[in-house]
């Protein structure tokens, strides 16, 4: 598709041989110019993951123009995409989600960069991905593969996370796709927001920018100004003095150096709606003074992700291949994600125990480097034990390579509402809920939150039905998440089962965790409890 570059990285040209539509965007222009220029978008969108790209695709397809805030300037490997060492999330994209690409034009192109089906369709179980095997399991010939196989025309893919990211975005940048136009706003993160009258806008709008306009721009690069003026007008918008939501605005500090932002560039733009997609910790949900709901702390894992080409050949001699590989064995335990199998993408989680194990020292590179060779089965001392194999049986040991690491807490929790009491404002995806990975429900429920909220905006937007649709999408997303959060839990707990079935008690470590805690473990140094406890 034709692809248009990032908005920070289109504006370096100068002032004169600026195109009148570049008005619509950051540049610099005089007193008179700015009164001409409109400072609100029907949608803002906070937060530029997988489901704030979902959202503003399917309004765009609706005719709806948004502005996507991006807190992470994108960067670009050297085919110009996404460098394919981004920490991998989600891989599994349910039956409902497919359908929902299917109705994006996205299906095929899902499908046709997805690994193939005999390759994903294993759970396996083992002391080692090389080691001895204890069991398989085919997800995929179940009685509920069957059944929806049977009840759909799409069907469940398995896709790296910044895959999906990447075919989004080359959506968004393609600006004959749709009707309605997606502005991205790069380095940049949402803080807080305000109610305002319609007729109160154009007010608050001006005090938010300053005498030299919203940005100066040159061949030497884009100079701090602030970025109200960032969007035009749009074809549809709520008309009539109704409330108004004005967000503001602040650079990240990940702003890219090249686009010479600082933190004093925060600004405020109006919209009819705003939606938070802005993660676990959402800003806008703390402000809305909504509470979550269900479990928290239920474990605490350290993600490892790492490449090894080379592994998919021994995979395929032993034929072996899974989308999930279960290790149980002296030195480690963790499951490993096959993102994909034949490019070598991998990521790993390990279960790990604070107050004795940190969060700093789990996500040491050496250390994760350690864990994952335990868990493949390469080994100096040939000794074939603990889930390992001989060395000089291998030629992994110089492919394994550890990208980054992140500590990450488990939890399992719904937002008691997933909007505000006036209908403006928004909660989708890990800002509205919160599950366990177990069945893979985060991403896909975040993606059917962005749909089920698309078109009710939509039809109010361009004036087709009553405000009070919007209503609906609290109680209609609530209880479905809810029993996602449920089912995950559940997953998570049945999977237990395995280990304990292999004399592995799940809850030894919880328990000797605890009583290291306790008064008379208390006398032992750290370093000691530590030991026990990984012993």
């Amino acid at each position: 598709p034709r692809c248009r570059p990032p908005l920070l990285d289109r504006l370096h040209v100068s002032q004169s041989m600026a195109p009148r539509r570049l008005h619509r965007f950051l540049i610099h222009c005089s007193a008179t110019e700015k009164k001409d220029l409109e400072r609100s978008v029907p949608v803002v969108i906070i937060g530029g993951g997988t489901v704030g790209k979902c959202l503003s695709v399917m309004l765009s397809r609706l005719g709806v123009d948004t502005l996507l805030v991006e807190q992470q300037s994108r960067t670009k490997g050297e085919n110009g995409k996404e460098p394919p060492h981004s920490h991998p999330r989600a891989h599994v994209l349910h039956t409902r989600t497919m359908e929902i690409l299917r109705e994006l034009g996205l299906e095929q192109n899902v499908h046709h960069r997805a690994p193939p089906l005999s390759q994903w369709r294993h759970f396996r179980y083992g002391e080692s991905i090389l080691g001895e095997e204890f069991g398989a399991v085919d997800f995929y010939k179940g009685h509920t593969a069957k059944w929806l196989r049977a009840a759909s025309p799409a069907t469940l893919s398995h896709l790296s996370q910044p895959i999906l990211d990447e075919i989004l975005g080359e959506v968004i940048d393609d600006e004959s796709r749709f009707p309605g136009e997606i502005r991205r706003l790069e380095g940049y993160r949402g803080t807080r927001f305000e109610f305002i009258n319609e007729e109160d806008g154009e007010e608050k709008q001006d005090q938010c920018l300053d005498d030299d306009g919203a940005l100066s721009c040159g061949r030497e690069g884009l100079q701090p100004a602030p970025a109200a003026s960032a969007v035009s007008a749009s074809k549809v918008g709520i008309r009539g003095g109704r409330k108004r939501v004005a967000v503001t605005l602040t650079p990240s500090s990940s702003s890219s150096s090249s686009s010479k932002l600082t933190t004093s560039e925060t600004t405020t733009i109006s919209c009819d709606f705003l939606v938070a997609a802005d993660g676990a910790n959402s800003a806008f949900r703390t402000q809305l003074g909504i509470n979550l709901e269900g479990s928290t702390a239920l474990q605490h894992f350290v993600s490892v992700h790492f490449t090894c080409r080379d592994l998919w050949n021994r995979i395929k001699e032993l034929q072996r291949p899974g989308m999930l590989h279960f290790v149980f064995n002296r030195n480690v335990v963790g499951v490993l994600v096959a993102h994909d199998l034949e490019e070598g993408r991998w990521v790993a989680q390990f279960p790990y125990y604070p107050p004795h194990q940190s969060a700093e020292e789990m996500t040491n590179l050496q250390t994760c480097e350690k864990m994952v060779r335990d868990c493949i089965g390469v080994e100096d001392d040939g000794s074939g034990r603990g889930g390992r194999v001989p060395q000089d049986e291998s030629n992994l040991t110089d492919d394994i390579v550890v990208h980054s690491a992140d500590a990450w807490c488990m939890n399992a929790l719904v937002a008691e509402s997933f909007s505000d009491e006036e209908g403006r404002v928004f909660l989708v995806g890990d800002s509205a809920h919160q599950f366990p990975p177990s069945g893979g429900f985060g991403l896909n429920a975040g993606i059917q939150d962005a749909h089920n909220l698309a078109w009710k905006l939509a039809s109010v937007l361009h004036n087709r039905a009553d405000e009070a649709i919007l209503k609906s999408y609290t109680p209609e997303r609530k209880v479905v998440t809810q029993a996602l959060r449920d089912l995950s839990v559940d997953n998570f707990h049945r999977g237990l089962l395995i280990p304990e079935a292999m004399g592995l008690p799940p809850n030894v470590p919880e328990i000797i965790s605890q009583g290291l805690q306790s008064q008379p473990a208390s006398l032992l140094t750290d370093t000691a409890k530590k030991s026990v406890l990984e012993t």
